[in-house]
């Protein structure tokens, strides 16, 4: 009996905690899809020589598209590995990793 109430307990701890951090994401102005799309980054500070030749650009945020099928498979594998090494084995919540971390 005591053992159906911890169990009873934690289920409704998680679900509250759950719900109240999927509101606090949302209410915090998580961007919108369509904001998302229409993201342009900074144009950055360009370094010119003394005969004004371009030598160097630095930004803040760096990146270029690539579409997901132009990525190499062992890419995806290296980040995978590093990022989260059991993804193919869990349904994107890992509830393994979680546990490890509380």
């Amino acid at each position: 009996m005591k053992i159906k109430l911890i169990i009873i307990f934690a289920t409704i701890a998680i679900v509250l905690g759950v719900s109240a951090g999927g509101y606090l994401a949302i209410s915090m102005g998580l961007p919108s899809i369509q904001e998302i799309k229409q993201y342009k980054p900074a144009a950055g500070t360009k370094i010119y020589a003394d005969d004004d030749a371009l030598i160097g650009e630095l930004k803040a945020d760096k990146g270029i598209f690539v579409p997901l099928n132009s990525i190499p498979r062992n890419m995806i594998n290296a980040v995978i590995a590093v990022e989260d090494s059991r993804f193919w084995k869990h349904k994107g919540i890992d509830y393994v990793a979680i546990a490890r971390n509380l």
